[in-house]
């Protein structure tokens, strides 16, 4: 059995390199509303707020499960290879921004 998993190994057949981005960069995030105003009660804030975030899943961006908490928002994102973490940061927190100003409310989160 321990002969099985070492001839399926990348030391056994070195041409057998993965394709793609092999990196396991999942990161948990936590934002917080600003002033810690209660925001994410009705259920439209939280659905623009995932949306919102799911509109990155075009850039190569994968999320975990999202959970809101009345005056935060925790989840997991994995960043792609093309992205620093500042960079992830800034673009979570704009993208939501911009869909809370087609919505006509203020944006409201903050990294912490």
């Amino acid at each position: 059995m321990i002969r099985d998993l070492v001839s399926q190994s990348y030391k056994a057949n070195p041409q057998a390199k993965i394709k793609g981005d092999t990196r396991n960069n999942w990161i948990t995030f936590m934002f917080v509303s600003h002033c810690r105003y209660n925001v994410f009660r009705k259920q439209s804030t939280i659905d623009a707020c995932t949306r919102g975030f799911k509109e990155l899943e075009a850039y190569g961006f994968e999320f975990g499960p999202i959970g809101f908490g009345g005056t935060h928002v925790h989840g997991r994102v994995n960043i792609p290879q093309k992205y620093s973490v500042l960079e992830a940061k800034i673009m979570l927190i704009c993208r939501e921004a911009q869909l809370h100003q087609t919505l006509s409310r203020p944006p409201f989160l903050v990294w912490i």
